[in-house]
């Protein structure tokens, strides 16, 4: 605790005096009934589900990043069978060549390319009636482009150089072709890598299936449901709603959106005109509600069918398969323990760069 912090605001409580928490409780609960439904699904649902998350963790040392990623894809059907495809990534590249506030947006990047891999290859194998990602489908669509200033550089090197190699191969093969293709350049590998991930992207969307992306949070103005109030869509749901339900949704495609006007590389320019059903679901009484964004192989929609299927298999008010994928992939420091431990008795001498501080 910072004493000194709490002292000023204990002498001077007017620093606090400006609107940051908007006032929910004058809104008509009509208005929000009119856009939230509650629904307890009673239909026996049986199907299939692929998932998938990734993870990273790193660790400094005196000249390297060691670097640690994976994603991990799963399977499950309705009789309680379970399938695993999993894509590791391991590097160590010189601590001075990705700029410290860079860092995490190429670790990201890396790790989505891995575990859209191995969601790919999951759901390619075994055709699964429902495909989970943990995030959103547009902010995978909009994602942005590295740049040469991750790396501390100040060039015109774009993804378009490193295409040719990505559109030539599967995009679910194992390995990132991106390492191929730049090697030890770390520019040319990022700019690789995201060509490598919307060309998975692109393909994982272009499957004959059902798509469903859940988020836990939303920044984003670009689908507002409740056009009548300023406050986000998802504040308004979980704060005035407590019933499992879903929202009345919408169809956005992103390009149509005035607040996105990204340039995506022309081999993939078709990502911003697939519809997205955009609405908020809460899958058990009193729990969180989340955004979901749909992408169907056809426009004939059945909400209440998918928002049942989905309340079938949540836990907690959060669907099963996204959360064992997530518990099971997830890297630790125990894990980076392990790996130095083969390094040195390997023979590397290894120095965390924060040592003896």
């Amino acid at each position: 605790m910072n004493k000194h912090l709490i002292r000023y605001l204990m002498e001077h409580p007017e620093a606090l005096d400006f609107p940051l928490i908007g006032d929910l409780q004058d809104i008509p609960e009509e208005l929000i009934a009119e856009y939230w439904h509650p629904f307890d699904s009673k239909e026996d649902h049986q199907f299939t589900v692929s998932g998938a998350d990734g993870s990273y963790n790193h660790r400094d040392y005196v000249d390297r990043i060691l670097f640690v990623s994976m994603g991990l894809g799963m399977f499950f059907d309705n009789r309680g069978n379970v399938e695993e495809d999993y894509e590791p990534f391991i590097d160590a590249p010189e601590l001075s060549s990705i700029s410290m506030g860079y860092r995490e947006d190429l670790f990201s990047l890396i790790m989505s390319t891995l575990e859209l891999k191995s969601l790919l290859r999951i759901s390619r194998k075994f055709s699964p009636d429902l495909v989970l990602i943990d995030g959103s489908l547009r902010n995978l669509i909009t994602r942005h482009a590295p740049s040469p200033l991750w790396f501390g550089q100040d060039t015109d090197t774009s993804p378009e150089e490193y295409l040719q190699p990505i559109l030539n191969a599967d995009p679910a093969r194992r390995g990132l072709i991106a390492k191929e293709v730049a090697g030890d350049d770390m520019v040319a590998f990022a700019m690789a890598l995201y060509g490598e991930y919307l060309s998975v992207l692109q393909e994982l969307f272009s499957l004959d299936t059902t798509i469903i992306g859940i988020s836990k949070t939303t920044t984003s103005y670009a689908v507002k449901i409740i056009k009548e109030l300023n406050a986000p869509d998802i504040v308004l749901f979980s704060y005035l709603t407590r019933q499992k339900g879903y929202s009345t949704g919408e169809y956005y495609i992103v390009d149509q959106d005035e607040e996105y006007k990204w340039y995506l590389p022309r081999p993939f320019e078709k990502l911003k005109a697939i519809p997205i059903y955009h609405m908020y679901v809460r899958l058990e009484d009193d729990h969180r509600v989340y955004r979901t964004e749909i992408i169907a192989p056809t426009n004939d929609l059945n909400v209440e069918k998918l928002v049942g299927m989905l309340q079938s298999i949540s836990a907690q008010g959060y669907p099963l398969p996204l959360r064992i994928a997530h518990s099971e992939v997830r890297i630790t420091g125990d894990d980076l323990d392990i790996i130095e431990q083969i390094l040195i008795e390997r023979g590397a001498r290894l120095h965390r760069s924060r040592e003896g501080l």
